[in-house]
């Protein structure tokens, strides 16, 4: 593991704008393009990128409509995003990517391998990119669980950016620098970057048909990381290990493995989830 990986932040031509990416180990001549969920940052994406060997490089980008990309119009959506995707592999000269996707970022993985096929080597999955499934009541419920959440966070001011650090726990560097990077300034305070229109619009294919044909229609190497858990106070995991055996069972491509002691927060951020997460890189590497 790297003691120390060099970033930095540039933008990539894309349909109607400008896209902004985070890029660790530059210079490195191995990539992942690391796709986060439907509320984030590429700075969820610190922790990974932070501790993977110095010749791997992770390019992570804010997804149309949040961080500093938010600016970016629609159209929205998970074709839109596995649009901008290719867009990514295009400036950065990679004729086929390994895509490593969490939670909505999943769902972005597995639709860029399908419609440009020949544009992916393969697939990490972390706890996402599968429909919905038993833990949700049905997907109009999960689509209203993942508006009402977006809605809030979008809607609250904070006066301070140390006011939301405190109000999210942050209390390591990358937690504090990725609190830090979601604000931006606004009447009264600060808020977290992001345009609701374009979190509606992917939520829909999360919860729709769309997500179950185009994870039937996968053909590359893709491993699925399950969080035992959801994010707090929810117990029980996005993804029952009977669904997850199932889909398993229907795709020919894909297999999964549970990481023992996360969520679908910390699956992301804490040792054991971060070390799978590169785990599962090498072996989709090697496949």
């Amino acid at each position: 593991m790297a003691d120390t990986n060099t970033h930095r932040i540039r933008t990539v031509p894309v349909a109607g704008g400008d896209l902004t990416v985070c890029e660790w180990n530059p210079e490195a001549t191995r990539t992942v393009v690391a796709i986060h969920g439907v509320t984030s940052t590429h700075v969820d994406w610190a922790y990974l990128g932070e501790s993977v060997p110095q010749d791997l490089r992770v390019i992570a980008p804010d997804l149309r409509g949040r961080g500093r990309s938010a600016g970016l119009a629609g159209p929205w959506g998970m074709a839109q995003h596995a649009r901008d995707v290719v867009s990514i592999l295009d400036a950065f000269g990679i004729e086929r990517g390994l895509l490593v996707g969490h939670s909505m970022g999943g769902f972005v993985a597995v639709l860029t391998a399908v419609e440009h096929r020949g544009r992916t080597s393969g697939l990490v999955l972390v706890d996402g990119g599968l429909p919905a499934v038993d833990a949700n009541v049905d997907d109009d419920a999960l689509t209203r669980a993942v508006l009402a959440e977006a809605r809030e966070r979008l809607e609250v001011v904070y006066p301070t950016v140390q006011a939301y650090v405190e109000a999210v726990g942050a209390t390591d560097p990358i937690a504090v620098r990725r609190a830090t990077y979601d604000l931006v300034p606004t009447a009264g305070g600060y808020r977290i970057a992001g345009d609701y229109a374009a979190i509606a619009a992917d939520a829909q294919h999360i919860a729709g048909d769309a997500s179950a044909e185009a994870l039937a229609a996968l053909d590359r190497p893709a491993l699925l990381l399950r969080a035992p858990r959801g994010l707090p106070p929810r117990e029980e995991g996005l993804y029952s290990e009977r669904e997850v055996a199932g889909w398993a069972g229907k795709v020919a491509s894909l297999t999964a493995v549970t990481v023992p002691d996360t969520d679908h927060g910390t699956i992301m951020s804490s040792p054991a989830g971060v070390a799978a997460i590169r785990t599962a890189i090498a072996t989709i590497a090697n496949a």
